[in-house]
């Protein structure tokens, strides 16, 4: 959580932490640091990481 200073295992935990402070919903990619505002983007980008087209 960039605003608290906390760190999570599971990316759950941080959409949730992050919705809290900011009072929007934001989904991140913990490999390269990117946001997305829509969970399927935040999906279709992780399948890029793992070669699969999206």
């Amino acid at each position: 959580c960039q605003e608290g200073g906390q760190s999570f295992i599971q990316s759950s935990d941080l959409v949730v932490l992050e919705w809290f402070h900011t009072g929007e919903v934001c989904y991140w990619c913990l490999e390269r640091g990117k946001s997305f505002r829509w969970s399927c983007h935040l999906i279709w980008h992780q399948k890029i990481h793992m070669g699969e087209r999206p």
